[in-house]
């Protein structure tokens, strides 16, 4: 398509639909269909969520084929346990665990881990600013 553009990535806990992460690199220049443009972070940012933004004045869409992001605390979803009561979709991963989201039947503290403790697992027990920014997506595009 040979078009200039103004591609933003941007890396952080916040959720990517805001626009308010940090930018992690900013690519101006053409882009030509199907030639990949390499748009790394550097030095490296640390965040739950990437994003990829293009800025026009004329609101136009962008397609992406493929993106790679690269992390060494990955845990492929296949290695976390499923059991039969398990909604369809309910399970996520980050920095190196597993989180089930139950929302089926609300219930109390007590109950709530006595029922992740049949699981073998627990109740989100830590919390820091890129765990926040995990589970309040998770929460906001599972029930919006």
């Amino acid at each position: 398509v040979n078009e200039m553009a103004t591609i933003v990535v941007r890396v952080g806990n916040n959720r990517p639909d805001l626009g308010t992460n940090p930018v992690c690199n900013r690519y101006m220049g053409t882009i030509n269909e199907g030639q990949p443009i390499f748009l790394p972070c550097n030095p490296p940012m640390p965040g739950a969520f990437v994003s990829v933004h293009l800025e026009a004045s004329i609101p136009s869409q962008l397609s992406i084929c493929e993106a790679f992001v690269y992390t060494d605390q990955a845990l492929p979803i296949e290695r976390c346990p499923q059991f039969r009561d398990q909604p369809p979709g309910s399970t996520a991963t980050y920095n190196g665990k597993c989180y089930i989201f139950y929302d089926r039947q609300p219930s109390n503290f007590r109950d709530a881990l006595s029922f992740c403790r049949s699981r073998g697992g627990t109740l989100v027990d830590e919390s820091n600013p890129a765990l926040q920014g995990f589970i309040s997506w998770e929460l906001w595009r599972r029930h919006r």
